[in-house]
């Protein structure tokens, strides 16, 4: 349709679609995008974004269990307590994970996700807050983290505020960029919202994201914010052949140690 010149078109995915756990790991139902500018003299349209495949095309996840989704897999893994993971590396950075313990058993959470370039420096760190069964609405800051707290540059300093949506802080060869989540109600509620953080580089696009752990709890009362922890998606990444790890040694994308194979607790279809 033709928009006026000067009109501002807003379109909005909802939370619920991106973030559906049989769709974790895999593409999501296809959705046609096509955006286009023209001017008022007759000149031909320019296409600004065109999706040929959907909207959401998520190659791997990893859920805070942990349990990481990629193609038809359904991983389950173990990491160690009081040690930093390396996840995943990139030629321009290195992520690591660290888990704190759940309710029982050998079960447990992603609570930290740390980021360096590829020497080592540190350039980001996001923790999942451990108060957030205690979060009153009426006593928080306005535009405080709700969620999660977050560290960036070298000298990893703590960000007290959520940069505006729009804008990007750079490190080194990695943007970085921030939002919360809103439910499908315009008022807020009296919960806390789950938090985005967005990490690009030119070889990987990482979503890290706070998640209750509800689903898991049901209807456990308090365990679902107690368990609160880090999501991660990995929504795109361009050359499977420069990057390694731990999980592109069990997604089959590199061949497999030893010790990232004794990390394994099992392996299923994820569509049955």
């Amino acid at each position: 349709a033709d928009v006026p010149s000067g009109s501002t078109i807003s379109i909005t995915f909802g939370a619920s679609f991106l973030y559906i756990p049989q769709f974790r790991g895999r593409r999501l139902p296809a959705i046609s995008l096509t955006i286009s500018v023209a001017d008022d003299f007759g000149a031909p349209a320019t296409t600004i974004y065109y999706s040929a495949t959907g909207f959401g095309n998520i190659p791997a996840a990893v859920s805070g269990d942990p349990v990481t989704y990629f193609g038809n897999q359904k991983i389950e893994f173990l990491m160690a307590f009081g040690a930093w993971t390396l996840l995943l590396r990139t030629p321009e950075i290195n992520l690591f994970a660290k888990p704190f313990p759940g309710e029982s058993g050998d079960e447990q959470w992603i609570g930290e996700i740390a980021v360096t370039d590829s020497a080592g420096m540190q350039l980001l760190q996001v923790e999942i807050k451990p108060d957030i069964a205690a979060f009153n609405r009426s006593k928080a800051s306005q535009g405080a983290f709700e969620t999660i707290d977050v560290k960036l540059g070298p000298a990893y300093d703590r960000l007290s505020m959520i940069p505006p949506p729009n804008e990007l802080v750079s490190y080194q060869q990695m943007d970085v960029s921030f939002g919360q989540l809103r439910s499908a109600s315009s008022e807020l509620s009296s919960a806390p919202r789950r938090e985005l953080v967005v990490l690009v580089t030119r070889s990987i696009h990482i979503h890290i994201t706070s998640s209750s752990a509800l689903e898991f709890y049901e209807n456990m009362d308090g365990l679902g914010a107690k368990y609160a922890h880090l999501d991660l998606d990995f929504v795109n990444y361009k050359t499977t052949n420069l990057i390694a790890g731990f999980l592109p040694e069990i997604w089959g994308l590199q061949p497999m140690s030893k010790v990232s194979r004794s990390m394994i607790k099992s392996c299923t279809n994820a569509l049955t």
